[in-house]
């Protein structure tokens, strides 16, 4: 299914830590977003249109969740009695 869609997570966007655990010196000092970043959620996985890196399960991106485009999706799974 890989490179089908971006898949929705419901995860509230939060950027890595270092190694070190520590945030970067961006993360300590934000630059002025449109957008507040819990308002962003999570994108995992790389569409169709992805360079070929982006198209694995590992890949990360955030979006706000109104964001409507033919390369995010999401799966529905259910639990078999």
């Amino acid at each position: 299914m890989q490179g089908n869609a971006a898949e929705w997570c419901q995860d509230v966007y939060a950027p890595y830590p270092n190694a070190d655990g520590r945030a970067s010196a961006v993360e300590r000092e934000p630059v002025a977003l449109e957008v507040e970043d819990s308002d962003l959620r999570v994108l995992r996985g790389g569409a169709f249109r992805d360079a070929a890196e982006q198209v694995r399960c590992a890949a990360r991106d955030k979006t706000l969740p109104t964001a409507r485009r033919d390369t995010i999706g999401f799966r529905v799974a259910r639990s078999y009695p």
